[in-house]
């Protein structure tokens, strides 16, 4: 069964030690960029912004929030988390391990819904912000092109 292409950002599933997820408020700095549900979120000097493939991630977003908004978003910390989140390209179990760049496309504005992808053209290239863990574990789900991968991020905040 091919894989149904419907990025979606970043969902978080769990932790690497088995334990729940936390989630907080992060303070908003007005990024001049829109955050989708799902999006992945940068530390600034006045709170938390829009991130680009280049920059390192602090949080993923829970909530739609507009842009130049002010006040605070709720998200979850990177670290340690694992995150489901859908490959640009075939992708086989033989990449798990392997490092890769997000691709940090702007959102569904309709459904307030990120559309952030795991490059698989960064694959293996050096140290990239992602490391794949695995595939997610469903029936609709295969190894190949648009699967949906669990995966943590590499490089990130501390």
């Amino acid at each position: 069964m091919a894989n149904r292409d419907n990025p979606s950002g970043f969902t978080p599933v769990g932790t690497i030690n088995g334990g729940n997820y936390s989630t907080r408020r992060f303070k908003l700095s007005g990024s001049a960029n829109r955050i989708f549900v799902g999006d992945a979120f940068r530390l600034t000097a006045d709170g938390v912004a829009h991130a680009s493939a280049s920059q390192r991630v602090i949080g993923v977003s829970l909530e739609d929030v507009a842009a130049s908004a002010t006040g605070d978003i709720l998200g979850v910390p990177v670290g340690g988390v694992i995150f489901r989140v859908q490959s640009t390209a075939n992708t086989v179990e033989a990449d798990i391990g392997q490092t890769a760049d997000p691709l940090m496309t702007t959102g569904n504005t309709a459904t307030g819904r990120s559309r952030q992808e795991l490059d698989h053209s960064t694959l293996n290239t050096t140290d990239q912000a992602l490391r794949i863990i695995d595939k997610d574990d469903r029936p609709d789900n295969d190894w190949g092109t648009n699967v949906d991968l669990l995966a943590m991020w590499y490089e990130h905040e501390l």
